[in-house]
């Protein structure tokens, strides 16, 4: 990386503050296209998302463009990426400096392909500059810059060098906040509130809906010594195996209630609580969707025999059994009785 003046730099420390208030993907993206083009004076800049196996893309772009020509655009280049010499690069060797298309072939030779054509001949874009952030295999997700024939500089460059490796950190950090607030979501929309706990099970962060309940699952700071002991010992098999799956439903009964906890270790804390109110088992299943009769039906399940003992059991028809077995396994997103008794043993907590 090239050296900056004093003054680029104040002005890229500056941006990654700013863009550091972004609270998901497309705040962080937007936020940093606005930046980069006050450092870097551009015609468009854009983020995108290619997914290369599927041909898709998701983009950003600054200043906004027609929305048809965008849509117009991003389609020209999803059909095309596999021949940008820039997607070629990256792809096969996980570079994240900033590249331009000059670093790879002439503007004549670029003119050529069909991705250009398609897509920056209709804004007469020759010149391009791109950085990468780190991801997953298949996946790139970088800024591009676009200039007319004038060009970039190595200013340019260094510039953007010097934003990579702060928007990388600032991407992951808003892919994993908008990653946690969907999970939250998700747990809050079906009864479950949310601890971190450090490894003596103090309370780091306590979810809003986990105020009250959190209260009746510790005594003086710390959690109630027979869920102190199942964290301990999760946290020692994770540590053994790597593996950070959630624990069983665990029941702890106290004075006001009884709550079912999962508890999910990691290597390293915080370690995860879910808790929510521990329902009685046909309202646990009429919870998930069910009615009282389908759980009435799912519950007899757990207890063995075809459908025609379950029929004899509950006195009702085999064909309504049959009818109702089809509609839990719906529910459960189960396609046979072994997996679907699994899934009901884990709502009731048996």
């Amino acid at each position: 990386m090239g050296n900056l003046s004093t003054e680029d730099a104040a002005a890229v420390l500056a941006l990654v503050e700013e863009v550091g208030a972004a609270h998901d993907v497309e705040s962080f993206a937007r936020m940093a296209l606005e930046g980069i083009s006050s450092l870097i004076p551009n015609i468009v800049s854009v983020y995108n998302e290619l997914n290369r196996p599927t041909q898709t893309v998701n983009s950003y772009v600054f200043p906004e463009l027609d929305p048809v020509l965008k849509a117009e655009m991003d389609a020209g280049f999803a059909k095309h990426m596999h021949e940008h010499p820039l997607v070629i690069h990256f792809a096969q060797t996980g570079d994240t400096s900033a590249r331009m298309v000059s670093d790879f072939m002439d503007l004549e030779s670029f003119k050529q392909l069909n991705v250009y054509k398609e897509c920056n001949a209709r804004l007469d874009l020759e010149t391009v500059m791109v950085i990468a952030l780190p991801a997953p295999p298949g996946i790139l997700i970088g800024f591009s810059l676009h200039r007319d024939a004038s060009g970039f500089t190595e200013r340019d460059r260094n510039v953007l060098n010097m934003l990579g490796p702060h928007l990388a950190n600032l991407y992951r950090h808003v892919q994993a906040h908008q990653d946690g607030e969907r999970l939250r979501s998700v747990l809050t929309a079906d009864g479950w509130a949310v601890l971190l706990v450090d490894d003596r099970g103090h309370p780091i962060h306590v979810t809003p809906h986990a105020k009250q309940l959190s209260a009746s699952l510790s005594s003086k700071g710390a959690l109630v010594p027979e869920l102190r002991e199942a964290l301990k010992a999760r946290i020692s098999q994770v540590r053994g195996d790597g593996i950070a799956a959630p624990s069983s439903p665990l029941t702890i009964t106290t004075d006001e209630q009884k709550l079912s906890v999962r508890i999910v270790a990691g290597v390293t804390s915080p370690h995860v609580l879910l808790v929510r109110a521990r329902l009685e088992p046909r309202d646990a299943l009429v919870a998930v969707g069910l009615s009282s009769r389908e759980a009435e039906v799912a519950l007899a399940l757990l207890d063995g025999g075809t459908n025609d003992q379950l029929a004899s059991r509950l006195g009702i028809a085999t064909g309504t059994v049959r009818k109702h077995l089809e509609r839990v396994f719906q529910a459960l997103g189960a396609d046979n009785r072994t997996s679907a008794a699994a899934s009901i043993a884990a709502l009731v907590g048996r």
